[in-house]
């Protein structure tokens, strides 16, 4: 089973510093321990934050890319290979940092949740989508650490309501857990499906399966004007 997570937090210097000093400095065996310019590159040991050119870290149970996209926030991608326990405890430690969203889940539950393919008279496109933290929360997941500043008016109560399990981790940040074990995002995905379609400023992938359906979107020059209202 793949697990699969993001944290965005604020833009600057100082803030991708704090994020790779907290990934250097996180428990075993989700510490970041090497570095590399590409996924390509054998990864080089990291002896102190300042060493970090690099934007993929290597830990023994985790894989990271951080970024700055265009120079605005900074996003922490991180491909885990532990238990989820583990996963747990790492997205609520780095809950420490005050990122603006976070999500951990199964693979298969984030593409469920962002994804859709578009069949072209060309060919077959994929693309992620709900990803503008300005517009929506992107959605629900097994794990969804959601602070006070992207709020979007989504009504918590219904969050605490449909979660199995919800902490306030000081701050302002909140940290759900949608369903007990990350496998198990199958027999809840119709209930998230209904709420994400139901709250207002969270993003809905099933809205824009509809949308897509009647826009019969078949060359490319439309697929990238349909994607680009839900980026």
């Amino acid at each position: 089973m793949k697990l699969w997570g993001e944290l965005v937090f604020g833009s600057g210097t100082q803030a991708r510093r704090n994020v790779l000093e907290a990934l250097c400095g996180v428990f075993e065996p989700l510490r970041a321990t090497h570095h590399s310019e590409s996924e390509d590159e054998a990864g080089q040991p990291i002896t102190s934050a300042d060493d970090l050119t690099g934007s993929i870290l290597w830990a023994k149970g985790a894989n990271y890319l951080v970024r700055s996209p265009g120079g605005g926030a900074v996003e922490c991608t991180c491909e885990f290979k532990v238990d989820p326990p583990l996963v747990q405890a790492f997205m609520k430690r780095m809950a420490t940092l005050a990122p603006t969203f976070g999500y951990a889940c199964a693979w298969e539950e984030y593409l469920h949740r962002n994804q859709i393919v578009v069949k072209l008279r060309t060919g077959t496109l994929e693309a992620i989508l709900g990803k503008d933290l300005s517009k929506y929360m992107p959605g629900l997941y097994w794990l969804t650490l959601l602070s006070q500043s992207l709020s979007h008016r989504v009504p918590l109560a219904e969050l605490q309501t449909a979660a199995i399990e919800d902490v306030a981790l000081g701050g302002g940040m909140r940290i759900f857990r949608f369903h007990d074990h990350p496998t198990e995002w199958r027999e809840r995905a119709d209930t998230l499906d209904a709420l994400c379609d139901r709250l207002p400023g969270v993003f809905s992938i099933g809205t824009v399966r509809r949308e897509l359906a009647l826009a019969k979107v078949t060359e490319l020059s439309e697929y990238f004007e349909f994607t680009r209202r839900w980026q």
